[in-house]
């Protein structure tokens, strides 16, 4: 069998791909299911067709499928109603972060997802973590939407500094709502991987030190004026 992933294959045409001989059991299964759908989807054929079909097809055309592009989740900005006493009642939401290879958010040093399943929170001044969220986002309350939809600022960022930026485990920092939390955590990693937000910092920052070694060379030059 071809030593490769096949989970950009989904269906073609039905007239695709450039195949050699196939048993006539194959045939029925794929001219059935061509007829019926107009598309030929070897993904959903039985393990057996599945695995002639693989060894079938032109090994040329085989290897492009590595090259072929995948529609791709992107990155995404989460968030659903923190269930924890108070901030449930007045409609506080958690925020995270999901993309195609990652869903992770602040939460407790002890890797816990927070508020949810009973949790009660933690108290201010705990200490934090990035922790996992895979399949938060597939809860009916949450709701995902693409950071540029959440923050028209956030359509040039780097998916791949954001992914290699925020493993899971990644301390945080203590939890001090609002200058350190959930929500803070979203915003500094996606400005970090933003980079126009870094272009602008990078200029804020230049100018002020411009300004900086204006003030100490007049300090110097004319002492007791500035």
């Amino acid at each position: 069998m071809p030593n490769h992933e096949y989970r950009d294959l989904v269906c073609l045409p039905e007239n695709e791909p450039p195949q050699q001989s196939l048993s006539p059991e194959f045939q029925q299964s794929y001219g059935n299911q061509a007829e019926s759908e107009s598309l030929f989807c070897p993904m959903e054929l039985e393990q057996p067709q599945q695995e002639e079909w693989l060894e079938s097809v032109d090994p040329a055309w085989m290897a492009t499928l590595d090259t072929v592009p995948t529609e791709q989740r992107g990155i995404e900005i989460c968030k659903r109603i923190a269930e924890i006493p108070v901030a449930e009642q007045l409609g506080l939401k958690h925020w995270w972060i999901r993309t195609d290879e990652m869903e992770v958010g602040m939460g407790p040093i002890t890797g816990e997802v927070p508020s949810v399943d009973g949790d009660k929170g933690d108290y201010p001044g705990a200490p934090t973590m990035i922790t996992d969220h895979t399949g938060q986002a597939d809860n009916d309350a949450s709701i995902c939407v693409p950071a540029a939809e959440w923050n028209p600022e956030w359509d040039n960022v780097d998916i791949d500094c954001l992914e290699e930026n925020n493993a899971v485990g990644t301390e945080t920092g203590r939890w001090v709502p609002p200058f350190n939390d959930c929500h803070t955590f979203v915003n500094r990693a996606m400005n970090a991987c933003d980079p126009d937000v870094q272009a602008a910092e990078a200029q804020e920052a230049a100018e002020l030190h411009e300004w900086y070694e204006r003030q100490r060379y007049m300090e110097q030059t004319h002492p007791g004026r500035y």
